[in-house]
């Protein structure tokens, strides 16, 4: 499956085609013709969906049954008058045209499963220490070196979840969930871009009440199509076979039995629905004391950040495997290039170690943790000892 074609092949999509609506947005009054650098981690737009033709919205109750919220009915008076054409979302540069979808045509793609290399940067080789090489001949090619590597790899960005999700070319209306929700962005962003309506579960009660809160000051279009409630990866509070989509970003680490929430997301799911999950997952460049300590902090199950226990666990779900992606350091790489992100978390963390004394006094010794674990979580990305893993699923 590709999963991202030619730009040029992206040609309108109306609701009168039944299923191609997806993808296409107008923030304000600015129409987006093409991804915005740090799509997902842009503040929430107040977006009204460019549909060319809208049905009127009947609503569609995410869980109709045991007295949970609901998606209600949006009020035919509350729709936008003026809604845009059309506009669509083109695949970000930096992806193939023409070509194997979200993989790069200029970087050779690792496998899918790990467990024979987790890294695949065996490539790397040391040779004896050259006196003469290191004196005379690095010297004269050092500058052209550096320069060269001053030159960006185009690396990926996490609006390539956004892509995916296009991709799949879902119908408006159709029911998705945000597993392990937060604060609710993403699941605002699978409304706002694709018309899906969401159900945002997690299981903090602070996540859910900001997302409600941050639901309330959105347009009615929008907030129509947004719940959130209580639920987890292997407890979602949905009916067999009810969902067309399940986005699940980072929480597969947190869970005890990844093969419990894979076998979850295939119960929930209709036949021909998708999984699209992504989450950091250890390499062998990852020492076994720096693990156990980042792991203790974040609260990181051991075994469920091991590709190779996702990979058993997929495939004792009944799931069907439509890609695996290895970002390996790219979200690092586009932060570092983007906004400084990867410096900057470098730069604290240097802080925290050479004045641990100064920031335990005033912020406390668990806040200190924690901010020293998402330091060095985010440095350890960049630097390969955590790698990006996008999966696709599909339930036959």
């Amino acid at each position: 499956m590709h999963l991202v074609g030619r730009a040029g092949q992206v040609g309108q999509r109306g609701g009168r085609g039944g299923g191609r609506g997806v993808g296409e947005v107008l923030v304000g009054d600015e129409r987006v013709a093409g991804p915005r650098a740090g799509l997902l981690h842009q503040s929430t737009p107040r977006v009204a969906l460019a549909v060319a033709e809208r049905r009127h919205d009947v609503g569609h109750a995410l869980d109709d049954r045991r007295g949970r919220e609901v998606v209600t009915p949006a009020v035919a008076g509350q729709q936008q008058a003026a809604l845009a054409q059309l506009v669509p979302l083109l695949p970000p540069q930096v992806l193939e045209e023409g070509g194997a979808g979200l993989r790069r045509a200029d970087v050779e793609e690792h496998p899918a499963s790990h467990g024979g290399d987790p890294t695949a940067w065996r490539q790397t080789r040391s040779v004896p220490w050259d006196p003469g090489f290191f004196h005379d001949s690095y010297p004269r090619l050092e500058a052209a070196f550096g320069a060269r590597l001053d030159e960006s790899l185009a690396p990926r960005d996490p609006s390539v979840l956004l892509q995916v999700v296009r991709e799949l070319d879902l119908r408006p209306d159709s029911r998705a969930v945000d597993v392990g929700c937060g604060e609710g962005a993403y699941a605002v962003r699978l409304a706002t871009h694709f018309g899906l309506r969401v159900l945002g579960i997690d299981p903090v009660q602070r996540h859910l009440d900001l997302a409600r809160a941050a639901r309330r000051d959105l347009v009615p279009d929008i907030a129509s199509r947004l719940a959130f409630e209580r639920g987890t990866a292997t407890r979602v509070p949905v009916a067999d076979a009810s969902l067309d989509l399940v986005w699940c970003r980072d929480v597969m680490l947190h869970v005890e039995h990844p093969r419990e929430a894979y076998a979850e997301f295939a119960r929930v799911l209709r036949r021909g629905g998708h999984v699209v999950a992504h989450q950091a997952v250890t390499t062998d460049l990852l020492a076994e004391e720096e693990a156990d300590w980042l792991f203790d902090v974040m609260g990181v199950v051991p075994s469920s950040a091991d590709p190779r226990v996702l990979d058993e666990g997929i495939a004792g779900s009944g799931l069907e495997v439509v890609d695996t992606l290895d970002l390996a350091g790219e979200w690092g790489e586009w932060s570092q290039e983007q906004e400084g992100a990867v410096g900057r978390a470098l730069l604290h963390l240097a802080r925290l170690l050479r004045a641990p004394e100064r920031y335990r006094a005033e912020f406390g010794d668990a806040a200190y943790d924690v901010m020293l674990g998402e330091c060095r979580w985010q440095v350890y990305v960049t630097m390969g000892k955590l790698g990006g893993r996008l999966d696709v699923l599909r339930r036959p």
